[in-house]
């Protein structure tokens, strides 16, 4: 029996949380249960679902309608990984789909469904040209709502499709024309035929409309993060980043009326933090900070009510109470964000008293690092991963001297010491975010080398947990 796959490319970025990541959970309940009632679609119709947020995978493989379980959607993360997506669709189709030989036929086309609410802040001009190397057969896209980039959608396919939003009655309406059409599909392949054009499915649903005019995504919206467009990409600094604020995470002024609240426990070498507190105004941030030694227990706990995360750095040894460590760990599972610094042995004292007690690990060690690290891959030991931390970053300083933590199943390694070693480690699960960080003396040596203005920028950004938190503030 000759398939029909379909492909479903589904965007669930943090953007997605809360309403329109249910409506998407609901309408894939509808488009199953619409083609299990069409006995052409439940003969050859085989679905596969590849999500995109922070990171894209393939979390359900080419599956009979009769076998096909909707998989939970969980919308979470900074970031839309939807070149990685396309990249994975490309893969899949090379290896899923059977190829017609001079003995056989193989399946037909596969047809490919994409919906996203905003555009990619991957790289996706490669993706892109390698889905137009592949054989498919026709690709949707979909826009919903007005930060969707449709311009980028255009250069995926011509058949860009807009939702003014993405609600229960528009993802209902979506995904049972999307039923439709695969039916249309399933009942053309009796006929030996195949789709070609939108105008030969059925027709859209009122609430859904061809885009005509292309847009790069809605200036005025609320949403407080940048997106990686490579077109203006030209102007490199001297270690080969990418110029302009940009390419931060966030856009200038984002988080204006945030604040940041600072335990400086350490303050020796002229570490004065304006450097930091500099780079973080541009982001909005006001900064509350307390130098050398922790204010009152009493005091501590006031400030953090107005506060939408708190930065730790340790000293040697311990300067927190048992009764500030309690108000800090209130604080962060609250949903808080929480940055805990510290440095070579034994410059992590209070760190680790409070990552102990919440997540049960610790740093440790003396390394030398001194070196500007890249994107990671398999041939070198040390590196930093694609993140919304590290987003705009190509060079990055890892600091003096390192401290590094052990491999944890919890935390997720975003950059791994010259030596190998995990060095920074981030927290993201039940809506709550920490980062760990082994080598604070980034943050006033060097401070010009590669990067890290703009990722200090970019971790106070994430920590925010706009996605979750900031939109309850």
């Amino acid at each position: 029996m000759r398939r029909l796959p379909i492909y479903l490319l589904l965007d669930v970025s943090g953007s997605m949380r809360g309403e329109p990541i249910q409506a998407l959970q609901d309408g894939l309940q509808i488009l199953v249960s619409t083609l299990r009632q069409n006995p052409y679609a439940l003969e050859t119709a085989y679905l596969s679902i590849i999500t995109f947020g922070p990171t894209a995978q393939q979390i359900l493989p080419l599956t009979e309608l009769v076998k096909f379980q909707a998989p939970a959607l969980k919308a979470e993360g900074v970031g839309t990984s939807m070149g990685h997506a396309i990249k994975i669709l490309v893969d899949k189709i090379n290896k899923e789909v059977v190829k017609t030989t001079l003995e056989s036929k193989g399946d037909w086309k596969p047809i490919v469904f994409l919906l996203t609410d905003g555009e990619p802040t991957d790289e996706f001009e490669s993706a892109i040209k390698a889905l137009k190397n592949t054989t498919t057969g026709i690709i949707v896209a979909c826009a919903a709502g007005s930060d969707a980039n449709t311009i980028v959608l255009k250069s995926i396919t011509d058949n860009v499709l807009e939702l003014n939003k993405l609600d229960k009655a528009t993802a209902q309406s979506f995904f049972q024309w999307v039923s439709a059409s695969i039916s249309t599909s399933s009942q053309k392949i009796e006929q030996k035929k195949e789709v070609g054009s939108l105008d030969e499915l059925p027709q859209l649903p009122a609430d859904i409309k061809k885009a005509t005019e292309l847009r790069k995504g809605n200036e005025q919206s609320l949403n407080p993060y940048n997106t990686f467009d490579r077109q203006r990409a030209l102007n490199k600094d001297k270690f080969g980043n990418i110029e302009g604020s940009d390419f931060d995470l966030a856009k200038d002024g984002a988080f204006e009326g945030y604040q940041i609240a600072i335990l400086h426990l350490y303050t020796g070498e002229g570490f004065d933090f304006k450097a930091p507190e500099r780079a973080l105004h541009e982001k909005g941030f006001s900064i509350h900070r307390w130098a050398d030694n922790p204010p009152s227990s009493s005091e501590l706990k006031h400030v953090l009510e107005t506060c939408c995360q708190l930065w730790l750095i340790s000293d040697t040894y311990p300067k927190l109470s048992q009764q500030h460590i309690d108000i800090i760990c209130d604080f962060y599972n609250s949903g808080k964000g929480l940055y805990l610094w510290g440095d070579n042995d034994p410059f992590h004292a209070d760190a680790d008293a409070i990552s102990r007690k919440l997540f049960g690990i610790d740093m440790s060690g003396c390394e030398m690092g001194n070196k500007i690290l890249t994107k990671k891959d398999s041939s070198k030991a040390g590196g930093f991963i694609e993140h919304a931390v590290t987003f705009g970053i190509d060079f990055l300083y890892e600091g003096i001297t390192i401290a590094q933590f052990p491999h944890h199943n919890l935390f997720t390694t975003i950059l791994y010491s010259s030596e190998g070693h995990p060095a920074i480690v981030v927290y993201d699960n039940n809506n709550k975010r920490a980062i760990l960080d082994g080598g604070f003396t980034k943050l006033y040596c060097n401070w010009d080398t590669a990067g890290t203005g703009r990722y200090v920028k970019n971790a106070a950004a994430w920590l925010v947990n706009y996605e979750y938190f900031g939109k309850r503030r």
